[in-house]
């Protein structure tokens, strides 16, 4: 099952399949602006992105990190 996935402030939205990590969605995406230091392992936390919260167009105070965390859902991204 294919999700859509829209990244602010670059709005891009691109489907990704159920269970891609959102670090992942965004080099498919061709953002590079999502920063990896520790290679994904989650480690350092910096590629921590917020995401929207019931389909909310605003960013919630939500915060998770993008390299350990899969797409379940639709899904709008601020990096």
């Amino acid at each position: 099952m294919n999700f859509a996935i829209t990244f602010l402030p670059f709005n891009k939205t691109i489907a990704i399949p159920s269970g891609t990590l959102i670090s992942e969605a965004a080099a498919m995406a061709e953002i590079t602006a999502l920063h990896l230091p520790c290679g994904g392992r989650g480690t350092c936390g910096k590629c921590t992105v917020q995401i929207a919260e019931n389909n909310n167009i605003k960013p919630s105070k939500k915060q998770v990190p993008a390299c350990t965390t899969r797409i379940q859902d639709n899904l709008t991204v601020w990096i």
